[in-house]
């Protein structure tokens, strides 16, 4: 009997382990919950996204010429638009995510094919965030320049800027088609003056 007995506690023991690891089990996965806190973050950055009208994108032209000696040739489209409105324009998109500032750059005197040049003072423009046919206005003109100039400033999203561009055309220039290259840039309002071109 004695074997029967060790097998009975044997028995037992195993019996009174097994039900309490069960009951351990149980309240580790019902009662002892515990929470734990943590952080979300995100930076965004300053974003900027500006188009030019069509009429910008296709050039700024100034016509022909049969003489010199001209003083403030209108570009074709300084007055093109309703209400002889510009139809030279920057427009600020919607996905910006700032208010933007432009700027405006060439990148050399107008030169021809032969080489000759065009001083680059004397292409002339002036901005506005209005367009009629006062305003943008010859009074405000400023020379083109290959060092970049801020002109609109503080363009909010979905806004425009517009300009009129005017060419001198000195007595004696050489006859020629002259063009150069004009660069408008958007840089966030949040950076300050800060034209990049």
């Amino acid at each position: 009997m004695k074997k029967e007995s060790v097998l009975l506690v044997f028995f037992v023991a195993l019996f009174i382990i097994s039900v309490s690891m069960l009951v351990l089990a149980n309240s580790q996965i019902t009662g002892h919950a515990t929470a734990v806190g943590t952080t979300s973050n995100v930076t965004i950055s300053s974003f900027v996204s500006i188009d030019l009208s069509t009429n910008l994108t296709q050039g700024i032209m100034f016509g022909t010429l049969t003489t010199t000696n001209v003083a403030n040739q209108n570009a074709s489209q300084n007055y093109g638009g309703t209400a002889s409105a510009s139809t030279y324009f920057v427009n600020v998109s919607l996905d910006s995510s700032v208010n933007v500032d432009i700027c405006l750059k060439a990148n050399q005197s107008l030169t021809s094919a032969g080489g000759d040049l065009l001083g680059i003072g004397n292409e002339t423009w002036t901005n506005s965030s209005t367009s009629n046919i006062a305003s943008p206005a010859l009074a405000g003109e400023r020379p083109m320049n290959t060092t970049a100039a801020e002109t609109g400033v503080n363009i909010g999203k979905g806004n425009s800027n517009y300009y009129r561009f005017w060419l001198d055309v000195p007595s004696g220039q050489k006859a020629g088609t002259y063009s150069n290259n004009i660069t408008f840039e958007g840089v966030g309002t949040d950076v300050g003056n800060n034209c990049m071109l």
